[in-house]
């Protein structure tokens, strides 16, 4: 039971350490932010999180694929602050998506890559990219996760519905440990520190 309350609050206070620092990348380019090493106790205490958040899902399918490439490719709607816009002089996204995302990719063990994609189709082209080149995609009420698997995330209201992740395959596996990684964020907190750092500040 302590070393639960343990494992949490580090993890809170890992989050928050991550989103002290500034990204300098650009659209489309890998995150540049920090990844922990093995040899630190913080990056000791990611994969302990980690394996024991996601710990049993198999590496295969699109998970596997991402973990091979030790970058998860995900795609975001345009411009909505807080959620997610471009840091003007570095063109760089930011918000509560951009933050949310490099959460979940640190406990998948990568690096997050985020672009912008074209609004007038969600499922199609971004920024020259084809759909199948995205490992998950972020989609408003008023789009389509098509044969990805949809996982609701954010309610934004009555009228606006259900931001959610469309997360690829082949297979469930990055899907369930998106799903895992959410319930994790949820119960310990993490989500609602995002929340009220980018929304409700």
């Amino acid at each position: 039971m302590r070393k639960n309350f343990f494992l949490s609050f580090i993890a809170a206070v890992s989050a928050a350490a991550l989103l002290c620092g500034c990204g300098g990348e650009k659209p489309g380019a890998v995150s540049n932010k920090p990844q922990p090493s093995e040899g630190t106790t913080h990056g000791e205490v990611m994969k302990k999180i980690s394996g024991r958040v996601i710990g049993g899902i198999p590496a295969k399918g699109r998970l596997g694929e991402v973990r091979k490439r030790g970058i998860l490719r995900v795609v975001l709607p345009p411009a909505e602050p807080p959620f997610q816009y471009l840091i003007p002089t570095l063109r760089t996204p930011a918000g509560f998506t951009p933050a949310l995302v490099y959460e979940i990719a640190a406990l998948l063990d990568v690096k997050a890559n985020v672009t912008i994609f074209d609004p007038e189709n969600p499922q199609g082209k971004a920024n020259g990219s084809k759909s199948s080149d995205f490992d998950v995609a972020v989609v408003n009420d008023t789009g389509s996760c098509g044969k990805a698997k949809e996982i609701p995330f954010f309610y934004t209201g009555k009228g606006s519905g259900w931001k959610r992740f469309c997360v690829a395959g082949p297979g469930d596996e990055l899907s369930e440990a998106v799903e895992r990684i959410l319930t994790y964020f949820n119960e310990t907190g993490i989500f609602t520190q995002l929340y009220m750092t980018y929304v409700k500040p």
